[in-house]
C-alpha cells in the first residue's frame, strides 16, 4: 500500500468529521508534487537548522514557533511538511465573507507562511490548526498511518479468507464516505450502506425502475460502462453527484462501486480519490477470485440451458427436465417463445450492453415462470404458459391471458423502444430452438408488412411465410396455377375480367353471391362468368386441393 500527503489529509479528514480528532483542523493545503509516498514521519526541531535532509519520502511536522529558525534549511526533494498552529486561531482561512482588517491580517499571515515554506523548497504541505503538544500530534499521525495499513491488509486478508462478504464490503466506511453501494450489471445491489439505503430508492434490492428509465436515456450513463478508470457521473435528475469504479473480470464489466459526493461538493479531494480506488481495487479482486458474484440470472442452469438450445444444442432429454425441474418446469406443457429486438441506431450497441442486463430480470418479474436470455442485441424471453399465464390453477382461460400477456407486451416494447416477434404456443419443451426461430421470422416478416406494429405474431404471419418458404427453390412461374396463366392470357387479348373474378371467387369463400357484390354486378352474370373459367381451364372448384393450389397461386401472384 502506498500512503501519499493526499492519503494523509483526506483519512484525517474522515476522523475530523467522525469526530474523533475534533481539536485539529486542515486551514491550508499545497501540493505540487501529486502521489508522493509518505514512509516516514519525524518531528522537526529548530535545532536542526541548517541540517540538509537526505531522507526521502519523509513527512516533517513543524511547530510554527520554530518555522523561523529554519529559514535556510534545504528540505530537499520528496518530502513534504505539515506546519501546525496552536492558540486561537481555528478560524485562520482565505475566508472571503470575512471583512476589513480581520481578513487582511489573517491573509498577510498565510501568505508570510507561504513564502517561507517556499524557501524551504517544500513543494508538498498543509498547515493545521492543533490544540496539543507536537508529540501528541505525532502519536495521531503515526497512529493513522497505522490504521491506514491495517484497513489494507484487512481488506487484503479477506480477499482470501472465507470471511463473511458483508463485513468486507462494510470496510470501506472506515475511510470513505458511508453513502455508497455496490450494484452488478444487472442492476441488482449487493451491498448498500445504511446511509445509502435511507437516500435512494431500492425496489426489492435492485435500482428502483423509474430511476432506471432516467438513466438509460442518456448516452453518458452508457459510455461509462466502458471506463477503466474511476470516474464522476452526475445524476441530474435527482441532484445528486457519484464517483463510481467499474469492476471488471476477463475485461467484461460486471458491476460498480458507487459512491455519493456530501451535498454541494462536485468533485472529492485527490486523497479522497486514492481511497475509494484502494477500497474498489479490493472488490474488483472479491470478483475475480470468485468470493463476489452477481446474483441469478444469466450464469444459472436454466438460462444456459436454454441459451444452448436455442442455439443449436440438442442435449439429451432427462439432462432437460433435470434441469428444468428444478424450477418447477415440465418438458410437456404449454410454452412460449418472444424475441425482442431494439432499434439499431448509430452508437447504440454500446448502450445495450449496459440496457439489456437490467430489461431482462425487469421481464422475468412481469412474467413469474419465464426465463430472459440475452444476446448482443436482442432479448429471447420463454415463457411456461402453465406458470405466468395462471393456467394451471384455471384463473383465467387461454384466450384472455394471452390477450393479458399480448397487452403487457406491447407496453414493454413501447416504454423500451424496440419492437417484438411472438412464437406459436407450443407443447414439447424440446422444441424450444424452433420455437425462437418462428418468433424471429414472426419479426422479421411482421416488420415488413406491418412496421408500425409493436409486437408480430407468428399466427398472424403464418400464410406469408408458407409463401416465403414456397418460392425459395422454384420460378413463380412455376408454381403458379396453370388455370391462373390461361385466365390471364384470355384477358388480355379479349379484355375480360375473368382472371379478377376467380380470384374474387377465392376470396369470398366460394360464395358467389358474395363475390358479384364485390365486384358490383349481378349474381347472373358472375355465375356465366364462372362457368366460362370452367370451361377455358377444366378446373374442378369443388375439389379442395384444387382451391387452396389456386389461393396459394394468387398470393404469390401478389408478392
Amino acid at each position: 500500500m502506498k500512503i501519499t500527503m493526499e492519503m494523509l489529509l483526506a483519512a484525517w479528514k474522515h476522523r475530523t468529521e467522525g469526530k474523533k480528532w475534533n481539536d485539529l483542523a486542515i486551514i491550508l493545503e499545497h501540493v505540487e508534487e501529486p502521489g508522493m509516498e509518505i514512509r516516514h514521519i519525524r518531528l522537526a526541531r529548530s535545532e536542526d537548522a541548517g541540517t540538509r535532509f537526505d531522507m526521502k519520502d519523509t513527512l516533517f511536522l513543524v511547530v510554527e514557533e520554530e518555522l523561523s529558525g529554519m529559514t535556510g534549511q534545504r528540505y530537499g526533494e520528496g518530502n513534504a511538511v505539515f506546519l501546525f498552529l496552536s492558540g486561537d486561531r481555528e478560524g485562520l482561512c482565505r475566508d472571503e465573507s470575512k471583512g476589513g482588517k480581520q481578513q487582511e491580517e489573517e491573509a498577510v499571515q498565510i501568505t508570510r507562511i507561504e513564502q517561507v515554506l517556499s524557501s524551504l523548497q517544500i513543494k508538498n504541505y498543509a498547515v493545521i490548526f492543533a490544540s496539543e503538544e507536537p508529540i501528541g500530534f505525532l502519536e495521531k499521525m503515526e497512529e493513522l498511518v497505522l490504521d491506514l495499513y491495517s484497513w489494507d491488509r484487512e481488506m487484503t486478508e479477506g480477499v482470501y479468507k472465507d470471511e463473511d462478504v458483508k463485513h468486507f464490503l462494510s470496510l470501506g466506511q472506515a475511510f470513505l464516505h458511508k453513502n455508497y453501494a455496490i450494484v452488478d450489471f444487472d442492476m441488482n445491489y449487493m451491498y448498500v450502506t445504511e446511509s445509502y439505503r435511507r437516500t435512494h430508492q431500492i425496489e426489492e434490492g435492485r435500482v428502483d425502475k423509474e430511476v432506471f428509465q432516467s438513466l438509460i436515456i442518456h448516452k453518458k450513463f452508457h459510455d461509462v460502462a466502458y471506463l477503466k478508470k474511476p470516474f464522476y457521473y452526475v445524476f441530474e435528475e435527482q441532484e445528486v453527484v457519484n464517483y463510481c469504479a467499474n469492476i471488471f473480470v476477463d475485461n467484461q464489466y460486471i458491476a460498480r462501486v458507487v459512491m455519493d459526493l456530501p451535498d454541494g461538493r462536485q468533485r472529492l479531494s485527490a486523497g479522497e480519490e486514492e481511497l475509494f480506488s484502494l477500497y474498489a481495487g479490493h472488490v474488483q479482486d472479491m470478483f475475480r477470485y470468485g468470493k463476489l458474484i452477481p446474483g441469478k440470472h444469466q450464469n444459472d442452469r436454466l438460462h444456459n440451458l436454454c441459451r444452448q438450445m436455442i442455439q443449436g444444442d440438442e442435449p439429451e432429454q432427462e439432462t432437460v427436465q433435470k434441469t428444468i425441474g428444478r424450477y418447477g418446469w415440465k418438458i410437456e406443457e404449454e410454452y412460449l417463445v418472444v424475441v425482442i429486438r431494439f432499434f439499431e441506431e448509430k452508437g447504440w450497441d454500446a448502450q445495450l450492453k449496459t440496457t439489456l442486463p437490467f430489461l431482462a430480470v425487469q421481464l422475468e418479474q412481469e412474467w413469474m415462470g419465464s426465463c430472459a436470455v440475452r444476446s448482443e442485441s436482442e432479448i429471447i424471453l420463454i415463457l411456461n404458459c402453465e406458470i405466468c399465464m395462471n393456467r394451471g390453477k384455471g384463473k383465467k382461460d387461454i384466450q384472455s391471458a394471452y390477450g393479458d400477456l399480448l397487452q403487457k407486451m406491447a407496453y414493454f416494447v413501447r416504454d423500451n423502444v424496440c419492437r417484438a416477434g411472438v412464437s406459436p404456443v407450443f407443447h414439447n419443451f424440446m422444441e424450444l430452438k424452433q420455437a425462437g426461430e418462428a418468433a424471429r421470422e414472426a419479426l422479421r416478416i411482421g416488420m415488413v408488412q406491418e412496421p408500425e406494429l409493436w409486437y408480430h405474431l407468428f399466427d398472424e404471419i403464418r400464410l406469408p411465410y408458407y409463401i416465403e418458404q414456397i418460392r425459395r427453390e422454384l420460378p413463380d412461374s412455376m408454381l403458379v396455377h396453370p388455370a391462373v396463366g390461361v385466365l390471364d392470357e384470355y384477358d388480355r387479348s379479349q379484355g375480360t375480367e375473368l382472371a379478377l373474378t376467380l380470384e374474387t371467387f377465392l376470396e369470398s369463400g366460394m360464395n358467389m353471391t358474395k363475390a358479384s357484390e364485390r365486384l358490383y354486378i349481378h349474381r347472373t352474370t358472375f355465375c356465366r362468368r364462372m362457368d366460362h373459367i370452367r370451361k377455358l381451364t377444366g378446373v374442378n372448384l369443388e375439389d379442395p386441393d384444387t382451391i387452396l393450389s389456386l389461393q396459394i397461386s394468387y398470393r404469390i401472384r401478389k408478392v
